[in-house]
């Protein structure tokens, strides 16, 4: 058995990525199968798994500070218990716990076999009070960073009056057929040919490619098709919508090291597992994508009420929308700005006033009941790989401002 813990504990050793590591192995009794725990760590390990070893469960653990290191000892199997200690913050030491026993489960099951006897309820300890605590869980690998795509530019026109339909076509957009009005307008051969390519999915950039036109060629033609009612753009409600790139943190006294004794007690082990990640930065969507990548399983819709449960009970709050730093854009007042739809003003009904907005504007339009400030909007497009910059989106809050659609709070 020597030989086995031997391979074992080099194997933990190695998958470990905390400095200076001490790590213990004991058995159901609180004897020692090795340690490289100082004394009193040692002896506290001990007297933990002794105590309180018949009354966890597996991955329960119990958490300990010891001058600055943090002490954390858990039931890995039926008759083996796991200590590490770091000088790392407990959140840490807490992620790794959970990636070791998920790492090496089957090596602590060959050692398990090999201890005598059964779990024993002992009384526990009046020195040592026990605290049964959540599993340990696993941190989100920081997303891949994604640099956003070039979108075309395209040679601006002199600006039309404010009460003229806005009609300013991007090559992202989307546009499906209207047959009821396709025969309101004579149409030319390059006309026939881009109607015959729309089909609801492809963007404007693929369309004129697959029709054999010309974008600059196309772009009039398309506008005076938007124009007469011909086409209509296809929005993108969950591509467009902002809210699962909230970025949410703790509010004090809430910290990720106390979070899940103070707040989770009983929850699952995704719901652990977010809300020690506050501190990252991530979006909803970096959360979810994070989670299945560690072998849990939430949606961004499920991850948001997640967060928004916990916002009502003053634990979450949103930071803003988008991973990126705004902090100096902030400074700015005009960023600063948060608008609101004016009174029986709608998304729906600015489409139909604006005939069509660019992609951008649409953007502003679906997420103005967020209720955020243009800075952190901004933030948000770009976090769809938009390329943009924010004096325009801006200009884009700007112009609906002076057309009637939004107003500031």
């Amino acid at each position: 058995m020597a030989e086995e813990i031997e391979k074992l504990v080099a194997k933990i050793k190695s998958g470990v990525n905390l400095p200076n590591v001490r790590i213990g192995l004991f058995d159901i009794q609180g004897h020692v199968l090795y340690s490289s725990l100082g004394e009193k760590a040692s002896e506290l390990a001990s007297k933990l798994t002794k105590g309180a070893f018949a009354a966890w469960d597996i991955g329960d653990y119990q958490v300990k500070h010891l001058d600055k290191g943090c002490l954390l000892v858990s039931r890995v199997t039926e008759k083996l218990a796991l200590a590490i200690d770091s000088f790392e913050r407990e959140g840490i030491v807490i992620v790794t716990m959970g990636a070791l026993m998920k790492r090496f489960a089957e090596d602590f099951e060959k050692i398990d076999k090999l201890l005598p006897g059964k779990p024993i309820a002992v009384p526990l300890s009046e020195e040592i009070p026990v605290e049964v605590k959540e599993k340990p869980v696993e941190s989100i690998p920081p997303p891949a960073e994604v640099k956003p795509e070039p979108v075309q530019q395209i040679v601006e026109k002199p600006a039309k009056p404010a009460t003229t339909p806005l009609i300013n076509i991007t090559p992202d957009l989307v546009f499906g057929i209207s047959q009821a009005n396709i025969n309101k307008i004579e149409m030319d051969q390059v006309m026939l040919s881009l109607i015959r390519a729309f089909d609801g999915v492809k963007p404007v950039s693929e369309v004129t490619k697959l029709a054999g036109v010309d974008y600059n060629t196309a772009l009039p033609r398309i506008i005076k098709l938007v124009e007469n009612g011909v086409l209509t753009v296809v929005t993108k409600p969950e591509e467009d919508d902002l809210t699962y790139h909230l970025v949410y943190e703790l509010v004090p006294p809430y910290t990720v090291d106390n979070v899940a004794e103070k707040a989770c007690a009983g929850r699952s082990e995704e719901v652990v597992t977010v809300m020690v990640n506050l501190d990252r930065g991530y979006t909803i969507r970096e959360l979810s994508a994070g989670l299945e990548k560690i072998g849990l399983k939430k949606t961004p819709k499920e991850v948001y009420e997640i967060l928004e449960y916990y916002r009502t009970l003053n634990v979450t709050r949103v930071k803003q929308i988008g991973s990126g730093d705004i902090s100096e854009l902030l400074k700015n007042p005009a960023y600063q700005a948060v608008y609101t739809y004016t009174p029986g003003m709608s998304y729906e009904e600015a489409v139909k006033k604006l005939i069509i907005g660019d992609r951008k504007t649409l953007i502003v339009l679906r997420n103005i009941n967020l209720k955020r400030p243009v800075a952190e909007i901004y933030n948000g497009i770009r976090s769809l790989r938009i390329e943009t910059a924010p004096d325009e989106v801006l200009k884009i809050f700007e112009e609906l401002e002076k057309r009637g659609i939004i107003k500031k709070i």
